[in-house]
């Protein structure tokens, strides 16, 4: 429970973010048209961790329904991609490369697993692709040196 308060915190910021900028800032950007934003997320939704997981996932979706039913963010609705990626580094690599390349995403939001987490942080630093509310226990996740990875969760405690 404590993991998806800090999830949807975390959510909330990067929404908030997105809603402030202005116009032309986020027109520009990859992931961002003018009626929807594009996130993507990769989760181990088939291995040991899949029980988290899967509550990250739902608490996620629940967050971008209210957030679409509300309106969006300044009118766009937010299209969140979720790939598996059975905590398997290998697969991790290849569904972020497909989630930026093919699927053009803003960000990566809510993942899940250390290992995962740290075999696509090189990649989606080189693309200038922020991953935002990366879950797990090394420091590069919770005190990232990169501008790129962007955590929340370490200052605030629920």
């Amino acid at each position: 429970m404590k993991s998806i308060r800090k999830s949807l915190f975390a959510l909330f910021a990067i929404v908030g973010a997105a809603a402030i900028l202005p116009e032309p800032a986020r027109s520009a950007d990859p992931g961002v048209t003018k009626d929807k934003v594009i996130l993507g997320s990769f989760l181990p939704l088939q291995s040991g961790l899949a029980a988290g997981a899967t509550q990250m996932k739902e608490g996620c979706d629940a967050y971008f329904k209210y957030v679409n039913d509300s309106g969006g963010v300044n009118g766009r609705k937010i299209e969140w991609i979720v790939e598996n990626d059975s905590y398997n580094p290998q697969q991790t690599v290849a569904v972020v490369k497909k989630l930026v390349d093919r699927d053009g995403v803003f960000a990566i939001v809510s993942t899940l697993g250390t290992v995962t987490n740290l075999a696509v942080l090189p990649f989606l630093a080189q693309r200038g692709v922020p991953i935002v509310n990366p879950a797990g226990g090394h420091t590069l996740l919770n005190k990232p040196t990169d501008k790129n990875v962007c955590v929340w969760h370490s200052a605030v405690e629920f």
